[in-house]
């Protein structure tokens, strides 16, 4: 979701340091989240960690909807990061030995190609709602749930059907 620091400063009047020091806080707290994500998916599977993490993203993202304070408002963004770290290496793994090893390379670059095309749509749809709500993220917020509950119902009905015939991941075998 993008335009975040235009959030905070939009909605709480936050200074250029004060957001500079949240995402400071946020890469910490994230990088926390990828030193979690190699035992979630071994005690847990991959692709069910992956799920979970963006379903515990939902009621942050409501979080942000709804926050009427900068506490709370940082409390769910921050860890909204940190959970959806915990999926971002296990949603490349998980690719990766979908494929045969010939095919990884190329399936990197399609799915660089469809995170960059997916952000670019996101910033572009995300001007038009921000104007359309007077700039106080309601709408951006809510699509971006939409998106996510999509995402998870996608990969509710792809995820078990991959894993049936890929290789586990060496963060499973680890």
């Amino acid at each position: 979701m993008p335009f975040l620091q235009i959030y905070f400063k939009r909605r709480f009047g936050l200074a250029p340091s004060a957001i500079g020091g949240l995402y400071g806080v946020l890469m910490l707290v994230g990088s926390a989240g990828h030193l979690l994500s190699p035992g979630l998916s071994r005690r847990f599977g991959t692709w069910p960690v992956i799920l979970g993490t963006q379903l515990l993203s939902l009621p942050l993202f409501a979080e942000l909807l709804f926050a009427g304070a900068v506490p709370l408002a940082a409390t769910a963004f921050v860890l909204r990061q940190a959970v959806m770290n915990m999926s971002a290496p296990l949603y490349a793994s998980f690719l990766h030995t979908s494929v045969t090893p010939e095919d990884s390379g190329p399936v990197a670059s399609y799915r660089m190609l469809a995170q960059s095309v997916a952000w670019a749509g996101a910033s572009f749809l995300a001007g038009p709602l921000l104007v359309a709500d007077g700039g106080d993220f309601r709408y951006v917020l809510a699509a971006t749930m939409v998106a996510y509950v999509l995402a998870i119902v996608t990969g509710a009905l792809v995820f078990p059907r991959a894993s049936r015939w890929r290789a586990p991941s060496p963060m499973e075998v680890a």
